[in-house]
């Protein structure tokens, strides 16, 4: 390390401005053991700082890292919540599964959309079917179709574009 830059004499200062920016982020309570969290992984990874850089800017960037991994944390676990008693209280998850009548609902929604499919012309249907139903790249129906691919995208937006007419007309 540079003579300016010696792990034994980090500015004070530097930590109370770490301190002071977590603190102003509604995180004082956390704002000394991220100081010293950071230190200590500076501390630990020392030999990976590179003198050609700022000190500073290397403990700031460590100390968004710690940070960031925290929010990753705390979102993906599930939060107690505490009442007046004390006693902690697991958030119910919500089932995701569709119940009978959501899947009734979406082979209605499905049938439906079928059958205006089936109203475009055979050209519109068959990239519709292909890029839709098929999940297909534009790559790939246009090797299908043996056509260039500004044709197929120009063909599905003209699809699109009828198929929203046509539902939008069955719907007044």
């Amino acid at each position: 390390l540079p003579s300016k830059v010696r792990a034994t004499t980090c500015p004070a200062s530097l930590r109370g401005a770490l301190a002071f920016t977590f603190a102003s982020r509604a995180f004082a309570i956390f704002s000394k053991a991220f100081a010293s969290k950071t230190f200590s992984k500076a501390f630990d990874k020392l030999n990976t700082f590179n003198s050609e850089y700022v000190f500073k800017t290397w403990l700031i960037t460590i100390s968004k890292n710690i940070h960031i991994d925290l929010l990753r944390k705390k979102k993906a676990s599930i939060r107690a919540n505490t009442s007046d008693t004390s006693m902690e209280y697991v958030h119910e998850i919500m089932d995701e599964t569709p119940s009978m009548e959501d899947i009734l609902i979406n082979e209605q929604h499905l049938a439906q959309l079928l059958s205006d499919i089936k109203e475009l012309k055979s050209t519109y249907q068959e990239v519709i079917n292909l890029r839709y139903f098929q999940e297909k790249s534009y790559k790939e129906i246009a090797s299908h179709l043996d056509e260039p691919m500004s044709n197929v995208k120009v063909k599905l937006l003209r699809a699109k574009k009828l198929l929203a007419q046509i539902i939008e007309s069955r719907k007044s």
